[in-house]
């Protein structure tokens, strides 16, 4: 997966507003991953359409660590699997694979970096990528991907009450407007530190952490 790393690159990074407004990380280092942890065997129930995600593999690879998340419901049924990489403590999505026939698996050149860009709101990040299927026909599409840190909030949900949310905005849009979209739209999470998504609003719905389960 070093060549994964190799590839990341930023096409337009932007910081508004020229001033700190607010930071998530005073005076300590800001670590994306601490809020996206990954481990093998942790389980996480969400109400809405994310469900039980569950990381079911974990493999080293060279300077990288390669997991894939299974999602699905409470009774072991998994409707699609997706596949990160964590780089340099940044978590990137690389693959969704669904169970559905008629859904082509996808891929994403430079992966999508998944896992908060930053503590300080107001951040804003620009990125083209390329979306590949799995079809009959090999078909690639460009992607804009445009990021944004909203806030930093306390966020109460059934799981329990976490302070200092990082709520993030991924908006995808295809640079073609007559491609077949499939993961177009906008999408807010919120990242708790150390426990991951704890919120998210999505195109097909939204949702909470209900509970966590670790290996």
């Amino acid at each position: 997966m070093s060549a994964l790393q190799h590839h990341m690159k930023t096409v337009i990074l932007v910081a508004t507003g020229g001033l700190l407004v607010l930071t998530i990380s005073c005076g300590t280092k800001f670590v994306p991953s601490d809020y996206f942890p990954l481990k093998k065997g942790n389980s996480r129930i969400f109400s809405g359409p994310m469900g039980h995600v569950v990381v079911t593999e974990q493999v080293e690879m060279g300077d990288s660590l390669q997991y894939i998340l299974s999602f699905g419901d409470t009774l072991g049924n998994v409707a699609w699997q997706e596949k990160y990489v964590l780089i340099q403590g940044r978590v990137y999505w690389f693959e969704f694979a669904p169970k559905i026939p008629f859904l082509p698996e996808i891929t994403f050149e430079p992966p999508i970096e998944i896992s908060p860009i930053s503590g300080r709101v107001g951040f804003k990040k620009i990125v083209d990528v390329i979306e590949s299927r799995k079809d009959s026909a090999n078909t690639a599409w460009r992607l804009q991907i445009e990021y944004e840190i909203e806030s930093i909030e306390q966020v109460v949900v059934a799981a329990s009450t976490f302070p200092n949310c990082i709520r993030m905005r991924i908006s995808l849009a295809y640079h073609d407007p007559t491609d077949a979209p499939l993961m177009e739209g906008g999408n807010t999470y919120w990242f708790a530190k150390g426990v991951g998504i704890v919120k998210y609003v999505l195109p097909p719905g939204s949702g909470e952490l209900l509970r966590t389960e670790p290996p």
